[in-house]
């Protein structure tokens, strides 16, 4: 599946979508709708654990999928950055819905 990406004039990564349905629900479970946020390594440590070891068999992988699935979610307007932080750290919008 081609996915969206927040960079104009950028196409999406090509992913498929069992990997990409995992990573999305990880993500959406993970970050919280306030507060702080959680870094992109902090949300990467947060996610790799419950990801499948055979889809996912080492941290690489898990990074590469995981800024592809985060750029898609926000150009979908799922998750959004927090203003003005670095790092960059991101957010699920509470209107977005349950994580899932």
């Amino acid at each position: 599946m081609q996915l969206k990406t927040v960079h104009e004039g950028k196409v999406g990564a090509e992913v498929t979508p069992q990997k990409y349905a995992l990573v999305r629900a990880a993500i959406l479970a993970a970050l919280p709708t306030a507060g702080t946020g959680l870094t992109w390594d902090e949300l990467v440590q947060a996610i790799a654990p419950g990801l499948p070891p055979d889809l996912f068999p080492h941290l690489g992988s898990v990074r590469w999928y995981t800024k592809a699935v985060q750029l898609d979610l926000e150009a979908r307007g799922l998750i959004a950055r927090v203003p003005k932080t670095r790092p960059l750290r991101l957010l699920r919008r509470p209107d977005a819905g349950p994580p899932g």
